[in-house]
């Protein structure tokens, strides 16, 4: 099971094919964190319920923890683009200034809150 937050605009196919790549074993989780390493963008699990899904704050940590106390072999994945959230406005700043086309500054620029 792949969970993948609705806040991380950037992330692509291959993005995902990287996560499900290093999920290689039967048994086992990958995490994407977020920019600030405190945070958990992306979770993949075999088999899906081997820990479970936390959000928020320090959610990297806590899975990290719940790898260890359930012995599950665990890979940490740096993506660029799935590292950014939309969680604050510095976050949606720097979205704005780093993007390529996307749906979502589309959408911001239909609102007037980017140029796109």
């Amino acid at each position: 099971m792949c969970t993948v937050l609705s806040d991380i605009p950037l992330v692509t196919s291959h993005d995902i094919d990287e996560v499900f790549a290093a999920l290689a074993t039967r048994r086992g989780v990958v995490l994407v964190p977020s920019r600030d390493f405190t945070g958990t963008n992306i979770i993949a699990r075999s088999p899906a319920g081997v820990i479970p899904t936390m959000f928020g704050r320090m959610s990297l940590v806590k899975h990290l923890d719940e790898c260890r106390r359930a012995q599950v072999p665990c890979e940490i994945i740096r993506q660029t683009g799935p590292a950014l959230d939309l969680d604050l406005l510095a976050d949606l700043i720097e979205f704005v200034r780093s993007a390529g086309p996307t749906n979502t500054l589309n959408q911001l620029g239909r609102l007037g809150l980017a140029s796109n």
